[in-house]
């Protein structure tokens, strides 16, 4: 299954990127403050939450897991178990609900970057995501160093050698 994971790759970019996850975890949404600005002090528009750390990161990278929806589910009720958002002193059928709604979440957010490539590094600004791309390296064609110029009508980028690759082809 395709999954988001928690990564430092590209930390920095922005003045206010933090990571207080560990590297490989899985990640959901948290929940945002009402009023908070995508670029405000709690950072809650521009994350996604651990599922073990219960902290948030700005970075994060597209991965397969082999994992199956039981086992998310399961991961998903041990993280709010942890994190102290159902208790067994709440009613079960609440608490299923609940876990029900997260998972569903959860899910909806890693499907929607299926046509991306595995290892793309991606950033969120309140209800939008985009990747992070490093915008200089090594062309994936000509091996020369270059900087990114442009894209192609096909979305393919174009580097300052005026060779033109995909996405895959620029992160691998």
């Amino acid at each position: 299954m395709r999954v988001l994971v928690a990564t430092t790759k590209q930390q920095g970019k922005r003045s206010n990127d933090f990571s207080f996850t560990n590297d490989g975890e899985l990640v959901r949404y948290g929940f945002d403050c009402d009023g908070e600005d995508v670029d405000g002090v709690c950072g809650c528009k521009r994350s996604l939450i651990g599922f073990d750390s219960h902290k948030g990161t700005t970075t994060f990278c597209i991965a397969e897991m082999d994992i199956n929806l039981e086992q998310v589910t399961k991961l998903i009720e041990k993280s709010l178990k942890a994190s102290g958002f159902i208790s067994p002193s709440d009613p079960e059928e609440e608490n299923k609900e609940f876990i029900a709604e997260i998972v569903l979440e959860t899910l909806s957010l890693w499907k929607s970057f299926d046509q991306f490539p595995i290892g793309l590094v991606l950033e969120r600004r309140g209800v939008y995501f985009s990747p992070r791309i490093e915008k200089s390296g090594l062309c994936p064609i000509c091996g020369e160093k270059i900087h990114l110029s442009g894209r192609t009508k096909d979305n393919r980028y174009i580097g300052s050698c005026q060779d033109a690759f995909t996405l895959e082809q620029w992160i691998a």
